[in-house]
C-alpha cells in the first residue's frame, strides 16, 4: 500500500483480515501496544520555538506531563469548581512560566518565584506566548476563558447580593 520504505505503520499483509484493513490510499495504523510497551517507552518532552513580536527574541517551549498539566488546572479551582483565591489572576503567566525553558539546558526559566517577571512584559508577547502554550500542551484557550467568565459571573452575584 505505501512506498514509503522506513514508515513505521504495520502493512497489511495476507493472513490480515479484510476487515482490519484501512480503505485504499489510508495508511494502515500502527499495531496495538502492549501495556509493556508503553509503560517502558521513554516519555520524550515536544519543543517548540515561539517568535515573540515585541522583544523580537524567540523563546523555546516544552510540552506538559499529565501530572504537571493536572497540577496546574488543580492550582485554578477546587472540586467544587469554584476559584481559589488569586490563583486565576495569574492563570496565564504560570502556564507560560511552566512551558518557558532555557534552549541549552531545557530547564523551565521561570521558577514560582519569578513568575510576577512577566506581568512586566509587554501584553502582545505574552498573549503570544500563553496560546502557543495552550496549543502546545493541548489546553483549550476557551476553557480558561470560560473560567474567567464563571468567576466574573460569581464576583457579579455577590456584588448584587450585597447591595
Amino acid at each position: 500500500m505505501s512506498d514509503n520504505k522506513n514508515s513505521t505503520f504495520s502493512e497489511p499483509n495476507a493472513t490480515t483480515p479484510e476487515r482490519d484493513k484501512p480503505p485504499a490510499g489510508i495508511p494502515a495504523l500502527p499495531p496495538p501496544a502492549s501495556f509493556d510497551e508503553l509503560v517502558k517507552t521513554p516519555r520524550n518532552r515536544r519543543y517548540h520555538n515561539v517568535p515573540l513580536p515585541i522583544l523580537d527574541k524567540t523563546v523555546m517551549i516544552r510540552s506538559l506531563t499529565d501530572r504537571e498539566l493536572t497540577t496546574y488546572q488543580a492550582e485554578t479551582v477546587d472540586r467544587e469548581r469554584k476559584f481559589k483565591a488569586g490563583k486565576l489572576e495569574d492563570a496565564n503567566r504560570r502556564l507560560i512560566a511552566l512551558c518557558v525553558v532555557d534552549p541549552t539546558s531545557r530547564e523551565p526559566m521561570f521558577t514560582a518565584q519569578r513568575i510576577g517577571l512577566l506581568s512586566d512584559w509587554d501584553a502582545a508577547d505574552t498573549a503570544v506566548l500563553f496560546d502557543a502554550c495552550t496549543k502546545h500542551v493541548g489546553i483549550d484557550a476557551e476553557d480558561i476563558a470560560e473560567l474567567v467568565r464563571i468567576r466574573d459571573s460569581a464576583k457579579n452575584f455577590e456584588l448584587a447580593r450585597d447591595d
